[in-house]
């Protein structure tokens, strides 16, 4: 009767442990994806800078490197990352392309060598241009009632408004202490040969760079749910944006994100606690959200810039391996009918 209740035992703790397995797989569940991409160095691209910023933009998964091949003219890297979800595959590859600058850049608003653009490039004043430049306005208030009024260019590409500046405006080139800088204009339905491109004209120095960026995430927008990159300073800089636009309420502060404005907004008041958001605009909410993952990847590397000319591209997408749970579940059961047959052997050496 006692070697039954001993068998009984043992077979109850080989249950228990299979159902110790079975919980413990679905705790874990299958482990995560892996996706496999291919990115290619330039020559005269330092690879191991790419490497750092690939790990510090990517430090949220596990990521396995392995030089391809390699000759003069390029490097070529495979890169396993686990972790990431399948749909956001497109945004690491674009994540590991993108430079990763930042700058937040006051515009000169009142300048007069843009007032001078204008007087030149006016189409009121004469006929419209064959390579499609213009100059126009853009008015507003500030919180206290004032107008605002800002002068800017239009035109097909940035190289069109800067070419376009050096043949009617050769004595009045941008100021020292001023950048040029440009911004891509969405669509517009009721103008669909509008141009492509507008001028901003800001103080060269940004008051913050990626370099005081201390994390960066997608957020929902709280009123109409688009995604948006939510920055968060560190200390210091976040002391400074505060102040900054404590004094100055009411002006455009241009958000440049690699070489290109993302938006220019007006503030309208101090922005204190630590963060700030960068909008990703309208157009298709699928495209913005994978656009708002690549951006957050790439500012939330510590700010470790990417090399220009790198290219990468995923190729493939693994799927979990579902068998390390059932592992679990084998080992606990086997485990528990080892100490079943211990605990018998024990009772048989005891009766001799």
């Amino acid at each position: 009767m006692i070697r039954a209740a001993v068998i009984g035992l043992g077979v109850a703790v080989v249950v228990l442990g299979a159902a110790i397995g079975l919980r413990a797989e679905r705790l874990l569940g299958p482990s995560a994806p892996t996706i496999d991409l291919v990115a290619t160095v330039p020559g005269d691209a330092p690879l191991g800078t790419c490497e750092r910023a690939w790990h510090a933009r990517l430090r949220a998964y596990e990521i396995k490197m392995r030089v391809l091949d390699a000759t003069d003219e390029t490097t070529t890297v495979g890169i396993a990352v686990r972790g990431a979800a399948p749909r956001d595959a497109a945004g690491l590859a674009d994540a590991l392309v993108r430079p990763g600058s930042l700058g937040f850049h006051w515009v000169d608003s009142d300048a007069a060598v843009a007032r001078d653009w204008f007087q030149r490039l006016d189409p009121a004043r004469g006929p419209a241009r064959a390579d499609g430049v213009a100059a126009a306005t853009d008015a507003w208030s500030d919180d206290r009632g004032a107008a605002r009024e800002e002068v800017y260019l239009t035109g097909p590409t940035p190289a069109a408004i800067t070419a376009a500046l050096a043949e009617v405006a050769p004595d009045a080139p941008v100021p020292s202490g001023r950048a040029l800088v440009f911004e891509r204009l969405g669509p517009r339905p009721d103008a669909p040969a509008a141009p492509a491109y507008r001028s901003y004209l800001v103080e060269a120095a940004p008051i913050l760079t990626q370099a005081d960026v201390a994390g960066a995430r997608v957020a929902a927008n709280q009123f109409d749910g688009r995604p948006e990159v939510e920055l968060t300073w560190s200390d210091h800089a976040g002391t400074v944006f505060g102040d900054q636009t404590a004094a100055r309420v009411g002006a455009k502060l241009a958000i440049v994100i690699d070489g290109e404005v993302a938006s220019a907004p007006v503030v309208r008041g101090a922005i204190r606690g630590g963060r700030a958001v960068i909008s990703m605009g309208g157009g298709d909410p699928i495209a913005r959200a994978g656009e708002a993952f690549a951006l957050a990847r790439s500012l939330d590397g510590g700010g470790k810039l990417v090399p220009p000319g790198v290219t990468a591209r995923v190729v493939g997408v693994r799927a979990g391996d579902a068998s390390s749970p059932w592992l679990v579940r084998g080992g606990l059961a086997a485990l528990a009918g080892f100490v079943a047959a211990a605990a018998a052997a024990a009772w048989r050496a005891r009766r001799r």
